[in-house]
């Protein structure tokens, strides 16, 4: 979902990633785009997730998520020539925190890449 987002005006990104994300990394995923906008990058390609465990905590309010992610088909690119800066890791370790909001709609919460590969 969020990386056509780069494309689209500014002023969306946070009510369209408000729906799948929430604070810290809602703001975190902003800034990262404003930062790429800034230098004249963009986004490339898909990452594919490959789902290793979830473990639902805080009476259930909660769950860690940990994740194989292939992120080997995409990569940042040039915004002007859409020529590939780089390419993403394969085997791509990703542990995520998600939560319920006030609705009880999970949201992504927080989004670590711990290094390595898995």
């Amino acid at each position: 979902m969020s990386w056509p987002l780069i494309k689209q005006p500014q002023q969306t990104w946070r009510e369209k990633l408000g729906t799948v994300a929430m604070e810290p990394e809602l703001t975190r995923l902003i800034r990262g785009y404003e930062q790429l906008q800034q230098s004249g990058t963009t986004l490339y390609g898909t990452v594919e997730p490959h789902l290793k465990s979830v473990e639902v905590v805080t009476n259930g309010s909660a769950a860690k998520v940990i994740d194989c992610q292939d992120a080997g088909h995409s990569g940042q690119a040039d915004a002007a020539s859409n020529k590939a800066k780089n390419v993403g890791v394969a085997r791509n370790p990703v542990n995520a925190l998600v939560k319920r909001d006030s609705d009880g709609h999970w949201k992504v919460a927080d989004i670590a890449y711990p290094g390595g590969e898995c």
